[in-house]
């Protein structure tokens, strides 16, 4: 039996060997293609020069969960399907194109809010 250390050692020489042959015989994207094609699945684009001027002003929260306030009882209703404000918020403050969780969420809120009306 070897220990963990020497695990992590031959595991961090294969990943280094590994990269070191991808770079040497130009297996697969590189560069912004292969960033592009991490975050592909997760339909992100790049962000453009304007957006980039308001990142500074959009990095402002801190995920602290106090917008969630008052939401739990909505929050245990749906079951899981609505995670709560500061998944909107956060979401807002992102790039991403698609049927995204909080997209998912404001159905919910559509939803339900449609639902009250009517009761």
């Amino acid at each position: 039996m070897y220990s963990g250390r020497l695990h992590a050692l031959l595991l961090l020489s294969w990943a280094l060997l590994r990269s070191l042959a991808k770079k040497l015989f130009g297996a697969g994207p590189r560069g912004l293609a292969l960033l592009e094609a991490n975050y592909a699945a997760d339909k992100l684009s790049s962000v453009t020069p304007a957006e980039r001027e308001q990142a500074p002003e959009r990095s402002a929260c801190i995920a602290c969960g106090k917008c969630d306030a008052g939401d739990g009882e909505r929050m245990a209703s749906s079951l899981g399907a609505y995670p709560g404000t500061m998944a909107l918020m956060l979401a807002a403050s992102r790039r991403s194109s698609g049927r995204t969780r909080a997209e998912l969420s404001l159905d919910f809120v559509k939803i339900r809010s449609y639902f009250l009306i009517i009761i």
